[in-house]
């Protein structure tokens, strides 16, 4: 069952989360640790934050869901210092800024 999970973890599939978090109320503490360190690796922010909230789920893994959700350790979404998603950089190949619709006329 270890294995299994690892190689679902592997596949860095979001889809795969709901089987994964089944094992996290596996009666084996390996299982669950599998299960746990497997969701960190899938980074599904909303699977994660649903086990923060989940009393049935031991405090070492709401613990270490609730911190990598908090310090995004998530590779795909780097957080800022206030903790928010931070957008692609712009390219010269993106093109202009639009105008701000609060910026006032040029004068002449």
């Amino acid at each position: 069952m270890i294995a299994t999970i690892g190689r679902l973890a592997a596949s860095h599939n979001a889809s795969v989360a709901p089987s994964v978090l089944q094992s996290l109320h596996h009666r084996s503490p390996a299982v669950r640790d599998a299960a746990r360190k497997g969701l960190l690796s899938l980074d599904v922010p909303e699977v994660l934050a649903s086990c923060v909230a989940d009393d049935r789920l031991d405090a070492v893994t709401r613990e270490a869901f609730a911190r990598h959700l908090a310090e995004g350790d998530g590779p795909r979404r780097p957080r800022d210092s206030a903790g928010c998603s931070r957008p692609a950089p712009r390219t010269a190949r993106s093109g202009p800024r639009p105008a701000s619709p609060s910026a006032s006329p040029p004068t002449a």
